[in-house]
């Protein structure tokens, strides 16, 4: 079994006019948190999840962009999880023995829980000022454990 850990992508960008890494193309404040909890949990891989390009690895270059999967039609987000799930898939995750860890609001997980079997949301339920601060304590936790 691996563990897969997603972060989702963030409305502030670095402003550029050319493509860059995912991983520095978003920072805002959530998401570099996110990055940080994410990589202290040593997983196997960790994805970027893009209202506009789905699944995204950490190095694939991304230009600029301004889209919310939050403020997308029901029938959009539904499409945007098949293909998040399809690309899962491509990438070799197993989705019903590997773990989903997701460090995410409800938009990003919503319609990919019920194809995958085992699943952790770090945060569930809770305002993004209180999920920074379990990624912190999490953070913490990881860093007295080494």
């Amino acid at each position: 079994m691996k563990t897969i850990v997603l972060v989702p992508c963030s409305s502030k960008k670095k402003q550029t006019t050319k493509p860059v890494a995912a991983k520095d193309l978003y920072i805002g404040p959530f998401f570099k948190k996110a990055m940080e909890c994410a990589e202290s949990m040593k997983p196997d891989k960790i994805f970027i999840l893009s209202a506009k390009h789905h699944l995204v690895e950490l190095d694939k270059k991304l230009s600029c962009y301004n889209m919310k999967l939050d403020k997308q039609p029901v029938k959009y987000r539904r499409e945007w999880a098949d293909k998040v799930l399809r690309h899962l898939k491509e990438k070799g995750v197993d989705l019903k023995n590997d773990k989903l860890v997701f460090l995410t609001g409800k938009p990003y997980y919503e319609d990919l829980l019920p194809q995958i079997k085992k699943t952790e949301i770090i945060g569930e339920g809770l305002r993004i000022g209180l999920k920074m601060q379990e990624f912190n304590r999490r953070i913490n936790n990881k860093k007295y454990e080494s």
